[in-house]
């Protein structure tokens, strides 16, 4: 699903490794044209559309929920937002989560919910150590919004630094702070016109359609040998 996962399988098994076909999202389903902010809590409909960044992922080691709660601290004037369920591993970010003013922890919600919470958001903020390919980036970009996300495993794959989003080491946290205020600084109208293009890219990539032709093929070729 990315080259990264494709190196690690063509290095341990090279006669078995045919390609890297990403994951691919639904671009009609994650469309920011779709209002549905009618679902959100009501602190979310208070806040200014394209003012918060937004965190969406499970709380556990690897994807480094704390550093979330770090930036916040860092920036007490900026809310953030964060949804995702609570892994096994990960019982003791909750209530660290809970536990900073200016940051909405929503738990586990439905797909509507982070749809229309990326919508709203100005960044989506994705500190993770390991990935094998993140829809929930893909879904970001699909919705326009510029990532800040570290330079690991397969984020290289989806982040071009400067262009549609920033990837930094978590060792670096002044980058981090300064990508966070560059991403929210624009006016919003600037920021939705480069979501449009964000957007645009990220379909050319992994819209459903795209990926699919890219099985056809390989099965066509597995058929045919």
């Amino acid at each position: 699903v990315s080259q990264i996962a494709g190196e690690g399988v063509s290095q341990r098994c090279p006669d078995r490794f045919l390609g890297v076909i990403p994951n691919g999202f639904d671009p009609d389903y994650f469309d920011p044209s779709i209002d549905d902010e009618g679902c959100l809590p009501p602190a979310i409909k208070d806040l200014e559309p394209g003012s918060f960044p937004l965190y969406v992922g499970a709380l556990e080691p690897r994807k480094h929920p704390e550093y979330v709660v770090e930036l916040a601290r860092k920036h007490p004037d900026i809310t953030f937002v964060g949804a995702g369920y609570v892994h096994p591993e990960g019982r003791h970010f909750e209530p660290l989560v809970k536990s900073v003013k200016n940051l909405i922890w929503l738990g586990h919600v439905d797909r509507r919910v982070i749809r229309a919470l990326m919508r709203r958001a100005g960044v989506f903020v994705f500190p993770s150590e390991r990935e094998g390919l993140p829809l929930s980036v893909i879904e970001a970009q699909g919705m326009g919004l510029k990532v800040i996300g570290q330079p690991k495993t397969s984020m290289p794959d989806l982040v071009q630094n400067g262009v549609n989003g920033w990837l930094i080491d978590l060792a670096d946290r002044d980058a981090w702070s300064e990508s966070l205020l560059a991403a929210l600084s624009p006016p919003y109208s600037t920021r939705l016109q480069e979501g449009v293009v964000i957007r645009e890219a990220t379909k050319e990539r992994f819209a459903w359609a795209s990926i699919g032709r890219r099985y056809g093929d390989l099965y066509r070729q597995l058929f045919s040998s």
